[in-house]
């Protein structure tokens, strides 16, 4: 069973999207440990709905702030965040139809691996945007 694990080296250096992949980190790890998923479908449905909600909240939030910082990716970062919550709404459907804890753990495992190398490979890219965007900011007169 892998976990996702949030590091330091994960941060953008914006304080709501770090706290918001934190967030996502812990919420994929509350289904790797939900036992007997299918004599507990109230709870897991909670869970997958936890995942998916925030996860779209996120997103929203991300894609924000890529408009904000000009991002020149932008259309291809929502594309895939438009592609991973289709998937995950498919794996969330699927396991509540067939709730075995066996799915549910495969969906949180595949769910982490994508996040991390999400973060890694597609947010990092938004850095130097966020940080010019930052001090733009932090050197306008308003910010005085």
């Amino acid at each position: 069973m892998t976990l996702a694990r949030w590091s330091d080296s994960l941060a953008l250096g914006v304080d709501v999207i770090d706290a918001d992949h934190r967030r996502l980190f812990d919420a994929i790890n509350r289904l790797h440990f939900l036992d007997n998923a299918d004599e507990n479908v109230p709870t897991l449905a909670n869970a997958l709905g936890d995942v998916l909600d925030y996860t779209r909240s996120h997103f929203q939030r991300e894609e924000m702030l890529m408009r904000l910082a000009g991002y020149p990716g932008y259309a291809a970062h929502c594309a895939l965040h438009r592609k991973a919550t289709e998937q995950a709404a498919q794996w969330e459907a699927r396991c509540l139809a067939d709730p075995t804890s066996a799915r549910v753990r495969i969906f949180a495992e595949a769910l982490s691996d994508w996040l991390l190398a999400h973060v890694q490979k597609e947010d990092m890219k938004l850095k130097p945007y966020v940080q010019r965007l930052q001090e733009v900011q932090s050197s306008s007169p308003e910010a005085a």
